[in-house]
């Protein structure tokens, strides 16, 4: 797979490209020992100490008809993106 160098205006060329489509872009960070479900939930602690789960930023992203840009997808485990093909 080729490489492309590390800040050389990715982003910000989606950025602009959705921008001029009428759309927003929504950075989404993505990380090594990401896991399938952290891509779809994320974790909170209420204020009582009860644990809840929420839409993560990238379904939030696509509930709100954002264009989600995945930064950083070469870093996570090719398994763990196979739930995006559901």
């Amino acid at each position: 797979m080729r490489r492309f160098l590390k800040g050389c205006g990715k982003s910000t060329l989606v950025k602009k490209m959705a921008s001029l489509i009428g759309y927003h872009a929504e950075p989404i960070l993505l990380y090594q020992d990401m896991t399938s479900r952290d891509l779809l939930q994320q974790r909170t602690t209420l204020a009582n100490g009860d644990t809840a789960w929420r839409p993560s930023a990238l379904i939030e992203a696509v509930l709100n008809g954002h264009i989600a840009v995945l930064d950083g997808l070469h870093r996570i485990n090719g398994g763990t993106l196979s739930v995006l093909a559901r």
